[in-house]
């Protein structure tokens, strides 16, 4: 039995090494916490979008998994004085790159959501389902790229009424993919201290 804890702990070391000398060019970025900024994913939306619950689910579970996500006035005061902010949805990479930039982030998500759409039979209403109608992109300005490209569905149907429940899964689930890619915060510090401790 001991000698599978000792192969398990082994695992977990040569996995963190490796994460570590696969970001090089940041030797100690592991132990800090990657900077963020969300954009809009709904058209002709004002700051501070409130009705914008895919963007606030990104901003709660990036924040929940240790990511310093830009999201006060001050940092928003700068982008909106160099963009139109209802034409921040869906933007460029190269828009990306110049906003992150411009705030200092590591990384930047944006993407769009697409409206869900009825159509009318004859007698009835039914909607048209679209498959994955939210894209979410990761860009990493020192790589220089898009690193997570991902379609989803966070639309809950119930008749006629659509929320987004799905959303904060979704968020969840890019910020550990992004951890599990190497992107690790103080808050995955913490939580693999005890494991390597045993």
């Amino acid at each position: 039995m001991k000698n599978y804890k000792y192969i398990y702990l082994l695992n977990i070391v040569l996995f963190a090494i490796n994460a570590n000398y696969s970001q090089t060019d940041q030797p100690d970025s592991r132990r800090r916490n990657y900077s963020v900024v969300i954009m809009p994913f709904y058209n002709n939306e004002h700051y501070p979008y409130p009705t914008d619950e895919i963007r606030e689910s990104f901003i709660n579970g990036f924040r929940v998994n240790g990511f310093n996500v830009l999201s006060d006035d001050s940092t928003w005061s700068k982008i909106l004085d160099k963009e139109e902010d209802y034409n921040l949805y869906n933007i460029s990479t190269d828009k990306a790159e110049e906003i992150a930039k411009l705030v200092g982030a590591d990384l930047i998500v944006f993407g769009y959501a697409t409206p869900v759409n009825f159509i009318r039979n004859p007698g009835t209403y039914s909607q048209k389902m679209i498959d994955k109608p939210v894209l979410i992109k990761v860009y990493d300005v020192s790589k220089k790229s898009v690193i997570i490209y991902n379609r989803s569905n966070i639309y809950k149907y119930n008749g006629l009424v659509i929320t987004v429940d799905g959303a904060y899964d979704v968020a969840i689930n890019i910020a550990r993919e992004l951890i599990n890619m190497g992107y690790w915060t103080a808050t995955t510090w913490k939580r693999m201290i005890p494991i390597l401790k045993q």
